[in-house]
């Protein structure tokens, strides 16, 4: 991991946008974070790929569910989303 993969995967609005959620609500499964958007859950999925490559967030089996939380807190600001 290097700083480039963390500005590589946060450079996506999507992404941005998982990690907000996961900020604001904790840890989250899967799926719950797949129905929050409008694009399909193989892209989520690959949305989430990136994010646990760049070591944003990790991700728990249980069963058949995957839970992903954030590893890395950052500062978040309602108004301009994130902030330095």
């Amino acid at each position: 991991m290097n700083t480039y993969d963390i500005f590589n995967a946060l450079a996506e609005p999507t992404r941005r946008d998982i990690i907000e959620m996961l900020a604001t609500k904790g840890q989250l499964s899967a799926s719950d974070i797949s129905t929050s958007f409008k694009v399909s859950a193989p892209a989520i999925s690959q949305h989430l790929k990136v994010l646990r490559e760049a070591r944003l967030v990790t991700m728990r089996r249980v069963r058949s569910s995957a839970f992903i939380k954030l590893i890395l807190m950052l500062c978040l600001n309602s108004k301009s989303g994130l902030v330095k």
